[in-house]
């Protein structure tokens, strides 16, 4: 199934991307580049699976639960950059590492039950044709919901 093989190549790509970001900034430096196309790269990946594989996939009664938690955890990460964010606009650099490993710890965690209990479960052909690229100005859902995780 290629949704669901470019979808867990995506997780690969963002654990390795974020574990060299975290390696770099253990060595006392930062790639802001490398840490905007992750950060781009993870918001176009939630929005893929937000707007079109979790509707999808949430006519599976058993699966809301689920992704309920998923997207959850896109809003703790959504919340993670920003907090990153907040530090390099303030010069302030002390807690950027600690923001880092959780969003790594998050995305490791997240990443492989996705997998399984997503994408396992996918069928390509109840999908409707999927955008790339978000569109300017989307949130995941629980931020815009303004929940207590946002």
């Amino acid at each position: 199934m290629k949704v669901r093989k470019d979808f867990e190549d995506d997780h690969i790509i963002e654990q390795m991307k974020m574990r060299e970001i975290i390696e770099q900034i253990e060595g006392g430096e930062l790639n802001l580049d490398l840490l905007d196309e992750l950060e781009n790269h993870l918001k176009n990946h939630m929005f893929q699976e937000e707007e079109y594989i979790f509707p999808a996939m949430s006519k599976m009664q058993n699966l809301r639960l689920e992704i309920a938690g998923f997207q959850t955890e896109h809003a703790a990460l959504w919340r993670l950059f920003n907090m990153i964010h907040q530090e390099l606009d303030a010069k302030k650099y002390d807690k950027i590492e600690k923001y880092a490993n959780e969003i790594y710890k998050i995305l490791r965690e997240h990443n492989g039950r996705e997998e399984v209990f997503i994408y396992k479960l996918l069928n390509e052909n109840s999908l409707p044709e999927m955008s790339n690229e978000r569109p300017n100005g989307w949130v995941c859902k629980k931020m815009r919901e303004k929940t207590p995780f946002s």
